[in-house]
């Protein structure tokens, strides 16, 4: 299955807990609760990568101007703030 049918398939299983209808703060937080589980699952599908050295590198550094591949230095250091995986991190 390719990461974009699991993206949707976690998305639909969201969905459909969410169409039944929910009145009290309890069950709306428990929405709440299974949206944010199925972004972090498609969030960690993520498939690009970059090597940790350099990750190490971007760490360093305090601003990036985005110009051709500079875009994936923005997305990891903004996952990187939010607390998520944009960019998966590998050896190299």
């Amino acid at each position: 299955m390719s990461e974009l049918e699991k993206a949707k398939q976690i998305a639909a299983e969201a969905f459909n807990f969410k169409s039944k209808a929910y009145t009290t703060i309890e069950q709306q937080n428990e929405i709440i609760k299974v949206n944010r589980k199925a972004f972090m699952q498609i969030l960690s599908l993520s498939s690009l990568t970059i090597p940790k050295s350099i990750a190490d590198e971007l760490d360093k550094v305090p601003f990036h101007n985005p110009n051709e591949n500079g875009y994936i230095c923005v997305a990891y250091l903004a996952g990187k703030a939010l607390g998520v995986d944009l960019v998966k991190v590998v050896e190299g």
